[in-house]
């Protein structure tokens, strides 16, 4: 993802040049001062680019989005099932082939079949000039910083409803796929020895809880505003999966949270309407994100942060191991990635001290402070800004937006725990805090998905 941000931003640059010297040139025709053109097109929100593919854009963009989606869901199964047919194949070329595939589709929808103005194409600017002068520093975790640029500009302008449905099949599918082929023999449980808990093909059962909370988010935010009864009953067997399968303690406090959140705002829709519930639920990121930095750095002068520590399985005296031995930088540190979790039998990673090498942040499973140890306060102040507008754009903009509103809550509350920060539409969903409430990318998904 890596080189597919640096190509986008170069032809983002580049286009916006030649748009501007077209809007210049135009203007010098028309015998008008350039800076009034080009203030006036600013002030009117007036498109950038309005001339490429005028008419087959959106339905090519709509294509691309739904090409990107396949690729990203699928290439998990798709590898176990080529090993399973061809061992060791998956290795030599699918990871490549999904490397150029997502890179052209990125480039298509970004610069082809998606229309900026140009505050949106300002307020894309300044974020990928942020995240440019982080990508640097922090070794092989660029795609922290890269993929979820790529995918805000992938699923800009595209109507997400079906996009939605699809993730949810495609989610559900790689947990089949991976669950058969455990089940029959063909692949290890989980990679790291769990008997007490299972993987069900996944490396980690916390993998596993990550899967299957993002398939009920998705599920949350197809069913709302038409949630029942039965949706509560699907969201308890979830818990109930992820509590006896995996033993997830943190996927089972996410999906409870999301579950709760359904199911108490389809009760009780004025409280979700008042602004202090809004702020509650918007403010979710910057509050845990703040506690959970709080809670490392002054871990062991409070009792009460020993308890929490415990609860947590250790992660905040790592977190505050590496806060105060391993030091961190405005604008990111580089990762060493020479250990791993497994680095010896009987050398737990929540017990090692410089054995394991305090600047190995990726270790760090304090989801907000790996974070910042990785890309820095700045980016991870943009981050928890950006999910605080989103979250509060979703839910003043109607009740048919409030399940995608409580799906980005709950990966806050996953984010506490684990530092995995993949899941598409979350990210996708940024670009309403990025390119503003006026953007297309629909803050109501029914009613966008029924326009003709």
């Amino acid at each position: 993802m890596k080189i597919t941000f640096y190509l986008l931003a170069a032809g983002l640059l580049g286009a916006a040049l030649l748009e501007t010297l077209w809007i210049a040139a135009s203007a010098a025709v028309r015998r008008r001062p350039v800076g009034a053109a080009l203030l006036e097109r600013w002030k009117n929100e007036e498109l950038f680019f309005p001339h490429l593919l005028p008419r087959v854009r959106p339905r090519v963009g709509e294509a691309l989005a739904y090409a990107f989606l396949v690729s990203e869901l699928c290439w998990s199964a798709v590898g176990l099932l080529i090993d399973q047919a061809a061992p060791g194949m998956s290795e030599a070329w699918p990871a490549v082939v999904q490397a150029a595939l997502s890179c052209a589709l990125v480039l298509a929808k970004g610069l082809g079949c998606t229309e900026y103005s140009g505050r949106q194409l300002a307020a894309l600017a300044a974020l990928m000039g942020l995240f440019a002068l982080i990508v640097p520093n922090v070794g092989g975790y660029a795609n922290y910083l890269c993929y979820p640029v790529c995918v805000i500009v992938m699923f800009k302008d595209v109507r997400l409803a079906g996009k939605l449905r699809l993730a949810l099949i495609l989610s559900l599918a790689d947990i089949a796929v991976h669950a058969a082929l455990s089940l029959a023999g063909r692949i290890p449980d989980n990679l790291f020895g769990w008997t007490d808990r299972m993987g069900l093909g996944y490396s980690h059962p916390n993998s596993l809880g990550v899967a299957v909370v993002t398939a009920l988010a998705l599920y949350i935010a197809l069913r709302y505003p038409a949630w029942r009864w039965w949706d509560t009953l699907v969201g308890v067997a979830a818990l109930v999966f992820l509590y006896l399968v995996p033993y997830s303690r943190t996927a089972v406090g996410v999906a409870a949270v999301m579950v709760v959140l359904a199911a108490a705002s389809r009760m009780c829709p004025r409280v979700f309407e008042t602004g202090f519930c809004r702020e509650c639920l918007a403010l979710s990121w910057p509050v845990l994100g703040v506690v959970s930095l709080w809670m490392g750095v002054f871990y062991g002068r409070f009792n009460i942060l020993s308890l929490a520590d415990k609860a947590l399985s250790g992660r905040l005296w790592f977190f505050n191991r590496a806060w105060n031995y391993g030091g961190w930088e405005w604008l990111g540190t580089a990762v060493d990635g020479t250990a791993t979790w497994g680095n010896s039998a009987d050398l737990s990673i929540w017990q090692a001290d410089a054995a394991l090498g305090l600047h190995n942040y990726h270790l760090v499973d304090l989801g907000y402070g790996f974070l910042f140890f990785m890309g820095g306060p700045l980016f991870l102040a943009v981050l928890l800004g950006g999910f605080w507008l989103t979250i509060r754009r979703l839910l003043r903009s109607g009740r048919e937006n409030w399940g995608l509103a409580i799906m980005c809550v709950g990966f806050g509350f996953q984010l506490v725990c684990e530092h995995i920060l993949l899941p598409v539409f979350p990210l996708a969903l940024l670009g309403i805090a990025l390119f503003g409430k006026n953007q297309k990318l629909p803050l109501s998904m029914i009613k966008t998905e029924n326009r003709p």
